[in-house]
């Protein structure tokens, strides 16, 4: 009977140890779910975010190639002008380029960024860069360089975008 005893005193203390850890279970389940919920609603604020400040920036850059584009095709502009209209044009270009990246963060965040390879002029590629950041080195006393080897080829095979970012 003692015995007997004894082993219901230590049933009942290991049923109320597994009570116990199965409501700790239960609450830290409860404060995960609850993390994921606020989780989640950050990233549709953030989406939600990139969606509204990706239309700011459009609008103002839609209107600054648009002017650009026109000032272009308008005859009678010296080559310098016409120079200075294709940076301005090739730049917000690129800028526009940057704010579609910058939309597909998610892509970036889970590391699924998308490759868009293509053939493209890869001297052309380095001097439209040269074009756009000598004017700036300039006007800080820099000069900037670029220099293709012999080797290098007229036409590669990638994502033009993703290697304008790099460089």
């Amino acid at each position: 009977r003692v015995r007997l005893h004894q082993m219901r005193r230590r049933q009942e203390e290991l049923e109320a140890l597994v009570e116990v850890r199965t409501q700790d279970l239960r609450e830290a389940h409860g404060r995960a779910e609850a993390a994921r919920d606020r989780a989640e609603e950050a990233s549709r604020a953030k989406s939600r975010f990139l969606a509204n400040v990706s239309h700011e920036l459009r609008t103002p850059l839609a209107a600054i190639l648009g002017f650009a584009e026109v000032m272009q095709r308008r005859p009678g502009r010296d080559e310098p002008d016409q120079q200075h209209l294709a940076l301005v044009h090739r730049s917000g270009e690129h800028l526009l380029g940057l704010i579609n990246d910058v939309l597909s963060i998610s892509q970036i965040e889970t590391g699924q960024v998308p490759v868009r390879a293509a053939p493209f002029e890869l001297p052309r590629l380095l001097q439209g860069l040269r074009e756009m950041f000598g004017v700036r080195a300039s006007a800080k006393g820099l000069e900037l360089a670029v220099e293709g080897g012999a080797d290098l080829p007229a036409w590669v095979q990638g994502d033009e975008g993703k290697l304008r970012q790099v460089l």
